[in-house]
C-alpha cells in the first residue's frame, strides 16, 4: 500500500479514475478542524483517504458502502487510525496505539478473533480488537490482508498471520485456517529481524532490517529468501495476481511471475512464467518513490508522473501495456504550469486515485516592495476550505505569518489575495541587503503548509534616484500605440537586472492626468492609466512599454515594480496631443511650375507644447503605382502659435499705432514750425522794406537835429526787431520743447507696453511653416494624393491633412486646325490633372485673350476616359496659329496651339477619272500650303453622284517637297455603290467638320 513519504499535507486535488473516465476531487475538509492526510488504503473493490481521527474519504465504486458501519464505529471510538488494510470482503484498522481492530466478513478466520464463521445475528459488518496480539504484549506497527489472509509486523520485527491457510499463504507450514494470529517462525536466517510486509492474493512477501526479501504462498508455507541481482538490498516488495514487484535501495525495479497482460513490463508471447526476478530496463533511469500490485497490473510512481502496466478492464484505456503507460494526470495538460507533485496514489480492481498536494504555481507580482506589497498567490489545489488561508515569509530562521483570503478571477479559479510584510518594521530585516530573498509558502487550511517557493524584496527607487529617470518621447498622438522608454541614469534598474533568478515581470506605469486642454472634456475623469512594461532587450537600464489611446492633455508618469501599486514618480510628464488640420495654404501643388521648393503652411490645432525641435513633417504619395522611395521629409518645420502670432501682430499694430502717433507729433512740429516761419519770413521782408525805405529817409534828413531824433527813432525800431527776433527764437525753443516732451512721453508709453508684453499662451492652435522639395515629389507617378504626416516626438507620425500634387498640361487638340473664317468645335485633352471635381465657375478658359464664356467639361470614354474641356473656337479676322488658354484660380494655368487656316479651295485632283474596279492613289493640290505641324494624319473624302453620298476616311501623305501637295487613297468599294458618273462632286474635310470642294471628277 502506498504511503505518504513527504511532509504532511490535508489539502490537495485527488484525480479519481474509474470507468476508464477521470474525476478531479478536492481534498475533503472538517468544518472544526483541518486534518493531515495519511494514506490511501485499498485492497479488491475498496478505496479511501484515510485523515487523522478517523476522518474517511471514500472513493471506491463497487464496495457496496459496506464498511460505512464500521468507519463510523471507528470514529466513535475516537481513535487514531493511521492504516486500514483490504482483503476482498475483510479489512484490519492500525491504530496509533499499535492496536489492530477487524472488521468485515470472518469465513476463514481472517479477522483473528479467535473462531471461524459470521454470527448469524450480526446484522452488518461489526469492528473487533485482535485481543490475541495483545495477549501476545506485541505492539503492532503495520498490517497488510490478502484475499482471505490476514497480516500483522510487530515493533519487534515478527510476522503473525491468521485466515485461509490455502496456498501456504500463512508461513507457518500449516495449510488450514487459522482463527487467532499466528507467529511466523520459519524464517531461514534465524531471528530475522523484519521491517515491512506485503500480502497479495495468494502470497505474503517481508522485507528485513538488512534488505533481505523473503516469499511464501503459491504452494511455499514457509518464508524463501529471494535473492534480487547480486544481493541488492530491498527497499519495496508489492504481490498482484500471481505477479510481484520490488524496488531496491538503488532505485532498481525487478519484477518476476506472471507476465500475459504486460504486468512485468515485458513482451511474453508465450505466457509462461517467469521465476527468476527479472531488471525492469525502461525504467533504469527514472527515480522511482513508490511502487504497488494489483490484480492484473503494476503501478509505477515517480515524483510528478504515474506509470502503468499490464491491463485492467476498466481503467488505462482497457488495453494491455507492455511498455510504461503514462497515466494522464489532466493538471499536466495545462500549459506553463508545472507538473503537481504525486503525495501518494491508491489502487483496486476498478478505481484508480492519485493524491497531488497542494503547490504554489505563481506569485502575482513575482516581487514584493520592502515595506508590503498586495499578492495575488495561485496555484495547484488551491480551493476554498473552511478556514483562513495562512501565508508564511521565511527568512533564514526568521518567520513571519499573515492571513489572506480566498478570491475567485474570471475564470473561476480560486486565488489567494494577501499583502506581503512591512519588513522595514523588523529589526532583524534592517541590517539586510536588498534586493533580498526570501520563500513564501501557504496553508489553505491555515494549518499545512505547501512546499516554499522564492521570492524578491526590494526596495523601491530613492527620489534621488526616480529624480534621474527619462522618459522619450514625452509626447505622442492621442491613438496611442507609442513605443516608450525610460531611461535610468542611476543603474537602479540595471542593478535588480543582475541579480541572479530576479524576475522583473511585473513592471508598471501609471500616468494620471495633470492637466486637460478642454476644461469641459467629457472624458475627464479617466485621469488615470495603467500598462504594463518590461526591460528593454540589450539595455538594463532602460524600461520600455506602449501607450494606449489617451485623451489629450499632460501626464504624469510614475513607475512601479510590482504590479498596480507602489507606483513611485520619476518626475517625468508625457504630452499627449491631437494635431489637426484647419487649413493648407494650397491644396494643390503644380509641379509644372518652375520652382523647386515652395513654402507651404499649415494651420494647426490640438498642437502639442512640448520641444519644438522634434517637429517633422512627412509626405507621402497615396498610390501603389509609385516606383522607388515613396516618402519625403521634412526636418526644419516652424512651428509658430496662433498666441505667438497674436502678439507679433499686436506688437506690429502698436508698434504701427506709435510710428503714427510719433508722425502726427511730427508733424504737428513741422505745421507750428512753418507757421513760424512764414510768419518771420512776413516780417523779415517787411524790415527789408524798412531798411530801403529807413535809407532813403536818411538821406532826406540834412538838420543835425533831425538827423538826431532820426537816428534815435531808428534806434529804437532796431532794439524792437532784436527782441522781435529772441521771441522768435524762444517761440521756436518753446515748440520744439512742446513736441520733444510728446516724443519722450510717447516713448516711455511705448516702453511701458513692451515691458508688459504679454507671454505666449499656446493653446495648440497654430502655423507649421516648411519648405516642400518639389523636386522629390515630381519623381512619384502623377497625378497623386500626397498624405501629410506629423510627429511632434520625432518618431511616430499621426496623419495631418492631404494635398494633391498635379502636372497638368494638354496632352493634345482635337482638331488642331480649322478655318479661319469659320466656327469650329474644338477639344482640349487635359493630363496631369483631374477636372472632375472643379467648379466650372472656377475655370476659366480664353482664346486669344479673349474670354470663352461657354463650355463643357467632360470625359471621353473612347479615348480610355481622358478628360477634356469642349469649346467653339468662333472665326478669326485673320489666319494664323492661335492661343487657347486653360486657367484654374490661381492653381495653374496651362496653353495649346490651334491653327487657323486660310485653305479655301482645291486647286486640281489628279487623275480627274476614277474607277470603281481598283483602289487608286489621287494626288491633290490645295490652293494654299498646308501647316504640317497641324494637319491629321488622317482626312475624309466625300463622293455625290446619282443622288449618292459616300463619306470614307483615308490616310494622308504630305509632300516633302510642295507644301500645297498630299496625297489621299481611293476606296472603290464605296465607289461601286455610286456607280459611273462623269461628273461627281469631290470635297475634302482636314477636320472632320469643315469641306474644302475640289474640281468634279469622272467615275468610270
Amino acid at each position: 500500500m502506498s504511503h505518504c513519504k513527504q511532509k504532511p499535507v490535508s489539502t490537495g486535488i485527488i484525480y479519481h479514475s474509474c470507468n476508464d473516465s477521470t474525476i478531479a476531487h478536492n481534498v475533503l475538509s472538517n468544518e472544526s478542524s483541518a486534518d493531515k492526510v495519511i494514506k490511501f488504503c485499498f485492497g479488491y473493490d475498496h478505496l479511501i483517504l484515510l485523515k487523522d481521527k478517523a476522518f474517511i474519504q471514500r472513493l471506491s465504486s463497487c464496495d457496496d458502502n459496506l464498511f460505512d458501519a464500521c468507519y463510523q464505529q471507528l470514529r466513535a471510538l475516537n481513535l487514531s487510525i493511521v492504516d486500514i488494510a483490504f482483503g476482498r470482503k475483510h479489512g484490519i484498522a492500525l491504530s496509533e496505539d499499535f492496536e489492530a481492530w477487524s472488521f468485515g466478513d470472518n469465513s476463514y478466520g481472517q479477522l483473528g478473533i479467535g473462531y471461524i464463521g459470521n454470527r448469524p445475528s450480526a446484522s452488518a459488518p461489526s469492528l473487533f480488537l485482535i485481543e490475541h496480539l495483545l495477549k501476545l504484549k506485541q505492539r503492532i506497527i503495520s498490517v497488510q490482508c490478502g484475499e482471505y489472509h490476514s497480516c500483522a509486523l510487530s515493533q519487534t520485527g515478527d510476522v503473525y498471520t491468521w485466515g485461509s491457510g490455502k496456498y501456504g499463504v500463512l508461513g507457518t507450514a500449516v495449510l488450514a485456517n487459522q482463527a487467532t494470529p499466528r507467529y511466523v517462525a520459519h524464517f531461514p536466517t534465524r531471528k530475522e529481524f523484519i521491517t515491512r510486509i506485503a500480502c497479495g492474493p495468494q502470497a505474503c512477501a517481508a522485507i528485513s532490517v538488512h534488505g533481505r526479501l523473503y516469499q511464501w504462498g503459491y504452494g511455499q508455507s514457509t518464508p524463501l529468501r529471494i535473492i534480487i541481482g547480486e544481493e541488492l538490498k530491498i527497499k519495496k516488495v508489492s504481490i498482484g495476481n500471481q505477479h510481484t514487484v520490488c524496488l531496491t535501495q538503488c532505485g532498481k525495479l525487478y519484477a518476476w511471475g506472471l507476465s500475459m497482460y504486460g504486468q512485468l513490463g515485458i513482451d511474453a508471447t508465450d505466457n509462461k512464467k517467469v521465476s527468476t526476478p527479472l531488471l525492469l530496463k525502461q525504467f533504469e533511469h527514472v527515480e522511482v518513490t513508490d511502487i504497488e500490485c494489483c490484480s492484473l497490473y503494476t503501478v509505477v510512481c515517480t515524483e510528478s508522473h504515474i506509470f502503468i502496466l499490464g491491463y485492467n478492464d476498466t481503467l488505462f484505456q482497457k488495453k494491455q501495456h507492455f511498455r510504461a503507460y503514462a497515466y494522464p494526470l489532466p493538471c499536466a495538460a495545462m500549459q506553463e504550469q508545472p507538473l503537481p507533485k504525486i503525495c501518494c496514489f491508491g489502487c483496486s480492481r476498478h478505481d484508480f486515485a492519485v493524491l497531488t498536494k497542494s503547490a504554489i504555481h505563481k506569485l502575482s507580482p513575482s516581487i514584493c516592495c520592502a515595506h508590503g506589497s498586495d499578492v495575488c498567490i495561485s496555484g495547484h489545489g488551491i480551493y476554498v476550505t473552511p478556514f483562513r488561508p495562512t501565508v508564511q515569509y521565511i527568512l533564514r530562521d526568521r518567520c513571519i505569518l499573515h492571513s489572506g483570503c480566498f478570491v475567485t478571477d474570471d475564470y473561476e479559479s480560486v486565488q489567494i489575495q494577501c499583502c506581503t510584510p512591512n519588513f522595514t518594521q523588523f529589526p532583524e530585516f534592517l541590517s539586510v541587503e536588498y534586493p533580498m530573498k526570501i520563500q513564501v509558502t501557504v496553508a489553505i487550511d491555515g494549518k499545512y503548509y505547501t512546499d516554499p517557493v522564492d521570492m524578491y524584496v526590494v526596495q523601491t527607487p530613492s527620489k534621488s534616484q526616480a529624480e534621474t529617470f527619462e522618459l522619450t518621447p514625452n509626447c505622442g498622438d492621442m491613438s496611442g500605440d507609442i513605443q516608450c522608454v525610460i531611461t535610468d541614469r542611476s543603474q537602479y534598474i540595471s542593478a535588480l537586472t543582475a541579480t541572479p533568478d530576479l524576475p522583473l515581470n511585473h513592471l508598471t506605469v501609471q500616468l494620471v492626468a495633470s492637466t486637460f486642454r478642454d476644461d469641459n472634456d467629457e472624458n475627464k475623469q479617466q485621469q488615470t492609466y495603467v500598462v504594463n512594461a518590461s526591460v528593454c532587450d540589450g539595455d538594463a537600464n532602460a524600461i520600455q512599454f506602449v501607450l494606449p489611446p489617451l485623451n489629450v492633455g499632460t501626464y504624469r508618469v510614475f513607475l512601479a515594480l510590482d504590479g498596480p501599486q507602489n507606483f513611485v514618480d520619476i518626475h517625468q510628464s508625457f504630452t499627449v496631443y491631437n494635431v489637426q488640420c484647419m487649413q493648407c495654404s494650397s491644396d494643390i501643388i503644380n509641379l509644372s511650375d518652375s520652382e523647386n521648393e515652395i513654402d507651404l503652411e499649415i494651420e494647426v490645432v490640438g498642437f502639442a507644447y512640448t520641444d519644438r525641435k522634434n517637429i517633422k513633417l512627412k509626405f507621402s504619395a497615396d498610390s501603389h503605382d509609385v516606383d522607388g522611395d515613396k516618402h519625403a521629409f521634412i526636418q526644419d518645420a516652424i512651428y509658430e502659435s496662433q498666441s505667438a502670432r497674436d502678439i507679433a501682430a499686436n506688437e506690429a499694430k502698436t508698434k504701427q499705432e506709435y510710428e503714427a502717433k510719433r508722425g502726427e507729433i511730427e508733424t504737428a512740429k513741422s505745421e507750428e514750425l512753418q507757421t513760424l516761419a512764414v510768419s518771420a519770413k512776413s516780417e523779415d521782408e517787411a524790415r527789408e522794406k524798412w531798411l530801403a525805405q529807413t535809407e532813403k529817409d536818411r538821406k532826406k534828413k540834412k538838420k543835425p537835429a533831425d538827423l538826431e531824433a532820426f537816428e534815435a527813432e531808428i534806434q529804437s525800431k532796431n532794439d524792437e526787431w532784436t527782441q522781435k527776433l529772441k521771441e522768435r527764437e524762444s517761440a521756436q525753443r518753446e515748440i520744439e520743447r512742446k513736441y520733444r516732451k510728446q516724443l519722450v512721453s510717447l516713448n516711455k508709453a511705448e516702453s511701458r507696453l513692451e515691458s508688459a508684453k504679454p507671454s505666449e499662451q499656446d493653446d495648440g492652435h497654430g502655423y507649421i511653416r516648411c519648405k516642400l522639395d518639389v523636386c522629390k515629389l515630381r519623381q512619384w507617378q502623377q497625378p497623386c494624393s500626397v498624405q501629410i504626416g506629423i510627429t511632434c516626438n520625432g518618431a511616430l507620425y499621426s496623419a495631418l491633412c492631404s494635398i494633391t500634387s498635379i502636372r497638368p498640361r494638354v496632352s493634345r487638340v482635337s482638331p488642331k486646325l480649322g478655318l479661319f473664317s469659320a466656327a469650329t468645335k474644338v477639344k482640349l485633352y487635359v493630363a496631369g490633372f483631374t477636372l472632375d471635381a472643379v467648379n466650372k465657375l472656377d475655370l476659366q478658359v480664353c482664346i486669344e485673350d479673349e474670354q470663352v464664356d461657354e463650355f463643357e467639361i467632360g470625359r471621353d470614354d473612347a479615348a480610355n476616359g481622358e478628360c477634356f474641356v469642349a469649346m467653339t473656337v468662333n472665326a478669326f479676322k485673320s489666319n494664323g496659329v492661335k492661343v487657347i488658354k486653360i486657367k484654374y484660380g490661381q492653381v495653374f494655368e496651362i496653353a495649346a496651339t490651334f491653327w487657323a487656316h486660310q485653305v479655301i479651295k482645291i486647286a486640281s485632283v489628279l487623275p480627274k477619272e476614277w474607277s470603281v474596279a481598283e483602289d487608286g492613289e489621287v494626288k491633290i493640290q490645295f490652293a494654299a500650303e498646308l501647316n504640317e505641324e497641324y494637319v491629321e494624319d488622317d482626312v475624309q473624302v466625300e463622293i455625290k453622284a446619282n443622288e449618292h453620298k459616300i463619306v470614307w476616311t483615308s490616310a494622308l501623305e504630305l509632300s516633302t517637297e510642295n507644301k500645297k501637295e498630299c496625297k489621299v487613297q481611293i476606296d472603290s468599294g464605296l465607289l461601286g455603290t455610286v456607280g459611273t458618273a462623269k461628273k461627281a462632286q469631290c470635297q475634302i474635310s482636314l477636320n472632320r467638320q469643315q469641306w474644302i470642294a475640289a474640281k468634279p471628277v469622272a467615275i468610270k
